[in-house]
């Protein structure tokens, strides 16, 4: 992901990557592994990076949909009262704490927020890349 269709610059600016580093508080990690596993944007003239780490839907809008999927239905035919349904199968980029009841798929709690552009606002932070 770009900040834009004009942009042409380096897939993710070592700028961008500082920036990054510094808001994860990981001054250890390599600039060349946030460059080649970050995705970064613009939202409100300002930069946003993500890190996919562990397998963050960082290119991904978050689904915000109250329906329960076929695969969590068909998990929770199976594993009738589970406590949770995993990410595998509820898909990384929902907002939702999904579980299930009686063998039907149930919204526990909101967990993550859209951000102004439809990303997960808590996998995105807003770098400085100066």
């Amino acid at each position: 992901m770009r900040p834009g269709a004009t942009y042409t610059g380096p897939r993710v600016p070592q700028s961008v990557a500082r920036g990054l580093q510094k808001a994860l508080n990981a001054p250890d990690t390599p600039l060349s592994v946030l460059e080649n596993g970050s995705s970064w944007r613009c939202m409100n003239g300002e930069a946003y990076a993500c890190f996919v780490g562990a397998n963050l839907p960082c290119e991904a809008q978050a689904n915000t949909e109250r329906t329960p999927t076929q695969e969590e239905s068909e998990f929770c035919q199976q594993s009738r009262n589970a406590d949770f349904i995993p990410a595998a199968v509820t898909g990384r980029e929902t907002v939702f704490e999904w579980r299930c009841r009686d063998g039907a798929p149930e919204i526990v709690r909101q967990v993550f927020q859209p951000d102004a552009q439809g990303f997960l606002s808590e996998i995105w932070y807003k770098v400085n890349p100066n």
